[in-house]
């Protein structure tokens, strides 16, 4: 499953970006813009993450071991900060802040639910990524009037928001655990 894996890890990062980058407009309304520097920023970081996470995925299905360091993968998708501007959009006005905070909900939520690591470590880790679902659930209708919990419209981004992290969680999981001999029990 090696480049298979790893194919198809690159197409559902690059699904999810394209999930996420819709999100992203919802909340920013009209002053959402399209450029080809933000675009790629975007999806080609979340593609390569997608990758490594492919790649995780193949390396525990074929029983051998993981690179610890692959529990960073998340990490990737920050890559975006290097976009010309981003950066100062970021300290200035305060956008783009999910940059970060999207793959460490994410990698919080996954270490809680997946490692072995000791139990404070992984209630505070579990902590930390509850109230990142918690903050994304209310951070449409402190963005956008019209999309409080109670519209059509603001259930959908709500739950849009919520099921992109969850996904991306559950995918940041795939670096910790056991992995799988090829007789199928575990190494």
């Amino acid at each position: 499953m090696g480049v298979a894996g790893v194919g198809l890890g690159a197409v559902a990062g690059l699904a999810w970006a394209c999930g996420l980058r819709s999100w992203m407009e919802a909340l920013a309304g009209p002053e959402s813009t399209f450029t080809w520097a933000t675009e790629l920023g975007v999806l080609v970081p979340a593609a390569a993450a997608g990758a490594l996470l492919g790649y995780a995925a193949s390396l525990r299905l074929g029983g051998r071991p993981l690179s610890r360091w692959l529990v960073l993968s998340p990490l990737v998708t920050a890559a975006v900060l290097v976009v010309p501007g981003y950066l100062v959009d970021l300290l200035t006005r305060g956008l783009g802040s999910g940059a970060l905070l999207v793959p460490m909900i994410a990698m919080a939520t996954a270490y809680a639910l997946a490692s072995g690591g000791r139990p404070w470590a992984r209630a505070l880790a579990g902590a930390l990524g509850a109230a990142g679902f918690v903050g994304i659930a209310v951070l449409p209708a402190s963005m956008q009037p019209g999309l409080g919990a109670g519209t059509p419209q603001g259930f959908f981004v709500i739950v849009q928001g919520l099921s992109l992290i969850a996904v991306f969680s559950a995918a940041a999981a795939i670096p910790y655990g056991p992995t799988r001999s090829r007789l199928g029990g575990s190494a």
